[in-house]
């Protein structure tokens, strides 16, 4: 689990389920597919706060929603932890506009503090295109072109 602000912490869903029951935590926002209709995520929320991405795919609405929802817990200074299955992209790409939105950093700044204290830290490219359009920022600047 790491800490990424003073409120704002990611991590996995085995380390969720491994957390005891007086955490200290006033949300475990979980960020989850369900495969298909019909299926019953396993949440390993501890506060109830899950985002299920229903059809099985990425899309930008629910996305929205789960940074929306992180973002108003962190903006009235609840302790919150966000997980996906493995932290690696659902949660990361929540986290880093999060962090963009609350701070003077820029999304690319957010995702590299991440990736500094995450190393496994990857946005899928649908994860990626989300975060930009959410923050109207691109993760990558345009490169610079040096003339003689």
């Amino acid at each position: 689990m790491q800490q990424l602000s003073d409120n704002l912490y990611i991590t996995d869903a085995p380390t969720v389920r491994r957390l005891p029951e007086d955490h200290d935590f006033d949300e475990v926002v979980t960020l989850g597919y369900s495969p298909k209709p019909g299926y019953d995520f396993p949440t390993a929320s501890t506060t109830e706060d899950s985002f299920v991405f229903p059809d099985g795919e990425h899309d930008y609405d629910d996305f929205r929603a789960a940074t929306d929802y992180v973002l108003t817990a962190v903006n009235r200074d609840d302790k919150v932890l966000v997980h996906c299955q493995a932290g690696i992209s659902r949660s990361t790409g929540v986290c880093s506009v999060v962090l963009t939105e609350c701070t003077d950093i820029t999304l690319a700044e957010a995702l590299n503090h991440i990736e500094q204290s995450r190393p496994i830290a990857n946005p899928a490219p649908e994860i990626r295109d989300s975060m930009e359009q959410y923050t109207g920022q691109s993760i990558n600047p345009a490169p610079i072109h040096l003339t003689k």
